[in-house]
C-alpha cells in the first residue's frame, strides 16, 4: 500500500469488500503525506464514489501510471493475447498490480509472506459416487457441490467448479488426465449411501479421499458414518481436513462459510437439492419451473433458510429473463426473495450473487450489479457462477479489456464447463475475431454435445464471418437436436438468407414453437417471422393477415409487460410491414429507449438494427444508413458479411454509401 493504511478495513473480508462500494473513505486516505503527491492524486481518483469521476478505463489509470514510472525511470513490457491481438496488457498490468496489491494487504496475515500463485494448491472435487438408490443420486450430487462451496471460500486455494467436475461424472478416466485437463494438484473423490430405514431420516455413510495427482498417493481419507441430521458437520469436517492436509490457512472471515449450518430441517435442505438438480438440469422451460418449484419448498418448510431465498432469487429471474415469464411481478418476486436471504444472513454470499443477477438480467443495471457480485467474490473468490457474473456484466457494458480479464478468470475456474467455452465464443464473434470463436464454439460442443445453444449460435458465426450459409447449415445439421427453438429460429432464418421463403415457411408451418430467441438475446413471434417470410415471397395478403394477427398478440403482451424492449422491436416490425410509417418508428425508437446500446452493448445493438430495417422499410435510406455505420463501427453481431447477404438490405444494394461502408468494413 502506498500509504501503509486500509482505506475501509473491516472485521470480515464481506463486510470490507461493502465499505469499499458503499462507504467514503476517511480523509486522511485521500491526505496522507507517506505517499508521493502524483501517487496520491492517483489513490484520490480510484477511490472516488461518483463513477464519472474516476478513471474511465483501464488505459487512462495505466496512463498516469507510466507517467510517474517514466518520471522513476521504470519501463514496461507490452503483452499479447491469444489470436495475436494486442489487448493492451500493457495498459492493464498497472491495474492488475494495484488490484493485487489491495487483495494481498486486505487478505492475508500480515506477519507472513503471501503464497505465490504457482503455489497455490488447486483441487476439484469430484462427484461422489452414489452407492445407494438411483433416486438418491441428487443427494449425492448435491452434498459435492455443498463440499465445493465450502472450499470455495478459502482464498488459499483454488478450486474447480462444479460444471468442470462434473464431467467426469459417468466416464472418469485416470487422475494424471483429470490432472491434465483441469490442470489441477489435487482430487477429493469419494462415495455416499443413504440408508432410509431406522429413526428419523436415517443414516449417510460417507467416505471421502484426496489424493496428490503427481504420484497417486493418497494423503487422506476417512469413513463417516452419522444421522442425516449431522451432514453439515461431516461437510465442514471434510472442508477443513482438506484444508489441513493442503497446509492451507483458513482465515476467521472464512471459518464461517466453511462451518456454516444452512438449516435445521432436512426437508428444506432436500428440497434445496433437487432445486439445485433442476437448476443445473438445463436451460428449458420445465427446468426452470421445477427449480423454482423446489425452492420455494424448501422456504415453506424453513422461512429462515437463507441460501434457499437465494437460489429462489435466481430461479425467479432466470424465469424471467429467458422469456418463461416476463411479468413485472416475477422480478419483484427475485428482488425480495434476495433481500430476505441477507436480511436472515447478512453478508451471506449467495444472497448478494443473485442480487448481482437480478440486477444485471432484470434491469442492466451494471453498477449495482458489479457491486453485488464483487461482494460475493470477495467471500467466495473461486465460486464459478460469481466469476460468469463479473464477466457478463463487464462484457454487457462494454468494457472489453476488463472482461477479457474476467473471462481468462472463470475459465481457469471452470476450465470444463460448458457455459465458460459457450461464452467466450459469443465474445470473440462480437469482437469479430471469428477464429478464435469457432475453437472456442467446438470446445464448446465437446463439452455440451447435447446443449442446442452451441449449434445455433457456431452456425450464426458462420454467416457473420463470411456470410457462408453452407458451413452454417453443415454445422447445424451436425447437432442431435434440430427441434429446440434456438435451432429452429437459425434454420428459419438461413432459408430467408437463401432467398427460399417457401422452405422457411414450411418449417413454421411445420413448428410448434411460438415464440423464437433471437441471436441478440431478444424474442420473436412466429407470426412476425411469418410476415418475413409473406413479404419475401411477394405475398401481400399474407401479410396483412399475418401481421395484424402479430400486432394485436404484441400489443397484448405490452399491457402485461410494458418495459420489454423486444416486444416494441417486433410490434415496430409488424406495424412496419402493414405500411403504418409513424407507429412503427415510434415502436421502433421507442425498443432503442428502453435497451440502447449504451445501457447493453451485448443487447442494445438488437434495437438498433432492427430500428434500422423498419427505417428502410418506411424509406427513411439516410437514417438506416447512419445506425449501419455506427454498428459495423462497434463490436456486435452484425458484419458487412451478413449484410451483404441479408434480403432485408436489398433496398440499399445500390446505393453508393451502403456499398462504401461494407468496403470499409469488409
Amino acid at each position: 500500500m502506498a500509504t501503509g493504511r486500509r482505506a475501509f478495513a473491516r472485521d470480515t473480508a464481506a463486510e470490507t469488500m461493502t465499505a469499499i462500494l458503499r462507504e467514503e473513505p476517511e480523509k486522511a486516505m485521500a491526505s496522507d503525506t507517506s505517499a508521493a503527491p502524483e501517487l496520491q492524486r492517483i489513490i484520490t481518483r480510484c477511490l472516488e464514489k461518483n463513477p464519472e469521476e474516476r478513471f474511465q478505463s483501464a488505459r487512462d489509470l495505466a496512463f498516469d501510471l507510466r507517467s510517474i514510472a517514466t518520471q522513476t525511470g521504470a519501463s514496461g513490457k507490452d503483452w499479447k493475447t491469444r489470436g495475436g491481438r494486442n489487448w493492451r496488457w500493457a495498459a492493464l498490468g498497472g491495474i492488475v498490480v494495484v488490484i493485487t496489491a489491495v487483495a494481498i494487504w486486505k487478505l492475508a496475515p500480515h506477519q507472513e509472506a503471501p503464497k505465490q500463485a504457482e503455489e497455490i494448491p488447486r483441487i476439484v472435487v469430484l462427484p461422489f459416487e452414489n452407492l445407494g438408490s438411483p433416486d438418491d443420486q441428487y443427494f449425492a450430487d448435491g452434498i459435492s457441490e455443498e463440499i465445493t462451496s465450502r472450499l470455495a471460500a478459502v482464498s488459499g486455494l483454488q478450486v474447480i467448479s462444479r460444471t468442470s467436475a462434473i464431467q467426469y461424472k459417468e466416464n472418469r478416466p485416470p487422475l494424471r488426465q483429470i490432472g491434465q485437463e483441469l490442470d489441477v494438484g489435487y482430487v477429493l473423490e469419494g462415495t455416499i449411501r443413504w440408508d432410509r430405514s431406522g429413526e428419523g431420516h436415517g443414516r449417510v455413510r460417507i467416505t471421502p479421499q484426496l489424493i496428490r495427482v503427481a504420484d497417486d498417493s493418497h494423503l487422506w481419507s476417512e469413513r463417516y458414518d452419522r444421522v442425516l441430521e449431522d451432514i453439515f458437520t461431516v461437510q465442514s469436517d471434510i472442508a477443513e481436513e482438506v484444508i489441513g492436509h493442503l497446509e492451507t490457512a483458513l482465515l476467521e472471515p472464512e471459518r464461517g462459510l466453511v462451518e456454516t449450518r444452512p438449516t435445521d430441517n432436512m426437508e428444506a435442505y432436500k428440497a434445496y437439492l433437487l432445486g439445485n438438480q433442476h437448476t443445473y438440469g438445463g436451460y428449458e422451460e420445465r427446468y426452470k419451473r421445477l427449480a423454482v418449484e423446489m425452492y420455494e419448498r424448501a422456504v415453506a418448510l424453513d422461512p429462515e433458510f437463507a441460501l434457499a431465498h437465494a437460489a429462489l432469487c435466481e430461479a425467479y429471474t432466470s424465469l424471467f429473463y429467458f422469456g418463461f415469464d416476463r411479468r413485472t411481478e416475477r422480478l419483484d418476486q427475485a428482488k425480495a426473495s434476495g433481500e430476505r436471504a441477507l436480511a436472515l444472513q447478512p453478508g451471506l454470499p449467495a444472497g448478494h450473487r443473485s442480487l448481482g443477477w437480478y440486477y444485471l438480467l432484470g434491469f442492466s443495471d451494471f453498477d449495482r450489479a458489479l457491486d453485488e457480485f464483487r461482494i460475493a467474490e470477495t467471500a467466495l473468490p473461486n465460486d464459478s457462477v460469481t466469476l460468469y457474473g463479473i464477466f457478463a456484466t463487464l462484457e454487457h457494458r462494454g468494457h472489453w479489456d476488463e472482461a477479457l480479464m474476467a473471462l481468462d478468470r472463470w475459465q481457469r475456474a471452470d476450465p470444463q464447463g460448458y457455459w465458460a467455452a459457450h461464452e467466450a465464443a459469443w465474445f470473440y464473434t462480437l469482437l469479430r475475431d471469428y477464429q478464435i470463436a469457432e475453437e472456442e464454439r467446438r470446445r464448446s460442443i465437446a463439452i455440451g454435445p447435447d446443449v442446442p445453444d452451441g449449434y445455433a449460435d457456431g452456425a450464426w458465426t458462420y454467416v457473420l464471418w463470411d456470410g457462408a450459409t453452407n458451413r452454417a447449415r453443415r454445422f447445424l445439421e451436425s447437432a442431435p437436436e434440430l427441434g429446440s427453438p434456438q435451432i429452429a429460429h437459425i434454420s428459419v432464418l438461413l432459408d430467408l438468407l437463401d432467398r427460399n421463403p417457401d422452405s422457411a415457411l414450411a418449417q413454421l408451418e411445420a413448428s410448434s414453437i411460438d415464440w423464437f430467441s433471437t441471436v441478440g438475446g431478444g424474442f420473436e413471434t412466429k407470426e412476425l417471422l411469418e410476415c418475413r417470410c409473406l413479404s419475401a415471397r411477394g405475398d401481400a395478403e399474407g401479410v396483412e393477415r399475418a401481421c395484424g394477427s402479430a400486432v394485436e398478440r404484441l400489443r397484448r403482451e405490452i399491457q402485461t409487460t410494458p418495459n420489454d424492449y423486444s416486444l416494441y422491436c417486433a410490434l415496430g416490425h409488424a406495424l412496419a410491414f402493414l405500411g403504418r410509417k409513424e407507429e412503427a418508428v415510434r415502436a421502433g425508437e421507442h425498443a432503442v429507449e428502453l435497451m440502447p446500446i449504451s445501457k447493453n452493448v451485448f443487447t442494445g445493438p438488437e434495437t438498433v438494427v432492427n430500428l434500422a430495417k423498419i427505417y428502410i422499410r418506411v424509406g427513411e435510406t439516410d437514417k438506416a444508413l447512419d445506425l449501419i455505420e455506427e454498428l459495423l463501427s462497434i463490436p456486435c453481431a452484425i458484419s458487412a458479411g451478413l449484410l451483404r447477404l441479408d434480403p432485408a438490405w436489398d433496398p440499399l444494394r445500390d446505393h453508393p454509401r451502403f456499398q462504401a461502408i461494407l468496403e470499409k468494413y469488409e
